[in-house]
């Protein structure tokens, strides 16, 4: 009996002592994709994830903390900082290249999820303990992020948002909202590093990632000089490819559609996680089952 109760303890023990890399910090390093009014595939704008473009595919890094605070349930707090771009110079959808609009936004986002975890499979060493383990799991939370559309013009970047391209009567918000969601996994090696990679989306509140929303506005009710320059590029388009495979240009006029308000602008970001994990004190082996090992160690001792 004491021989039973001594096996189970060292089970028990076994299993809690990998329930105790419940803590990890890492680093992340990925690649993402703008998914709105500018770019996109030769077609008209979706402003979904067929309008992605790999040849605006920009980077992205940062860090975070992982508490796992159920079996399948773990919260992941995330700080990136990463870039997007579009240009409608990458596609050849005839009303979208002659608009000529282009972006780049660098964006800082802070973010928190929750993790589930669907898959979870345990490897054990030959002294039957847990040596590494994977999980797959989807995610989903809330995001606060800082952007910064810019534009190049004659070898400058300028700032779209003080520029006021479509006549605001003032500056659209430096700071936005996103719902973060995906799916992702890592694999654990020797416990303490965890390696693996996530694949999400971020569904933002703003339709001015890349400043393009929603009419063209009159050059009277635009601020500065350079706004004008930069609401409407199509002639730079036009004096490039000439007149003959050129849209009707009452297409660009005041008044006349220069993006989709009715959905919003998101992003796609991947990205690769190198983490470490820690080990957190237990009581529960101790409380429970030190006085069975000391009563068995005291007696086989010669």
């Amino acid at each position: 009996m004491r021989n039973l109760i001594l096996f189970i303890a060292l089970t028990l023990s076994s299993i809690y002592g990998q329930a105790q890399y419940n803590f990890d910090f890492g680093v992340n390093l990925g690649a993402t994709s703008f998914l709105g009014e500018l770019g996109g595939p030769d077609k008209s704008p979706q402003n979904n994830f067929r309008d992605m473009n790999l040849e605006s595919t920009r980077y992205a890094f940062g860090g975070f903390a992982r508490y796992r605070f159920l079996p399948k349930l773990a919260g992941k707090v995330s700080l990136n900082y990463l870039r997007v771009s579009g240009a409608d110079s990458l596609t050849n959808e005839p009303t979208k290249r002659a608009r000529n609009l282009s972006f780049r936004a660098d964006i800082i986002e802070a973010s928190a999820t929750l993790e589930y975890y669907f898959l979870s499979l345990n490897y054990l060493n030959k002294k039957a303990r847990f040596n590494s383990d994977f999980k797959a799991y989807f995610f989903g939370g809330f995001s606060a992020f800082y952007y910064k559309p810019e534009t190049e013009y004659q070898g400058e970047w300028y700032d779209l948002r003080t520029l006021r391209t479509e006549g605001q009567e003032k500056e659209y918000d430096q700071i936005s909202f996103a719902i973060p969601f995906g799916v992702g996994f890592y694999y654990s090696v020797q416990r303490n590093i965890r390696i693996g990679m996530e694949f999400g989306y971020r569904a933002t509140f703003t339709d001015y990632l890349d400043d393009v929303s929603d009419v063209y506005a009159s050059p009277e009710s635009l601020p500065f000089a350079q706004s004008i320059l930069l609401a409407n590029r199509t002639q730079e388009r036009r004096a490039i490819e000439g007149d003959e495979k050129f849209p009707n240009s009452g297409f660009y006029q005041q008044g006349s559609k220069r993006g989709n308000p009715n959905s919003n602008d998101g992003y796609l970001l991947t990205q690769l996680s190198v983490s470490y994990a820690i080990r957190g004190k237990s009581s529960f082996y101790k409380a429970r089952y030190n006085k069975v090992i000391n009563k068995r160690r005291k007696r086989t001792k010669f």
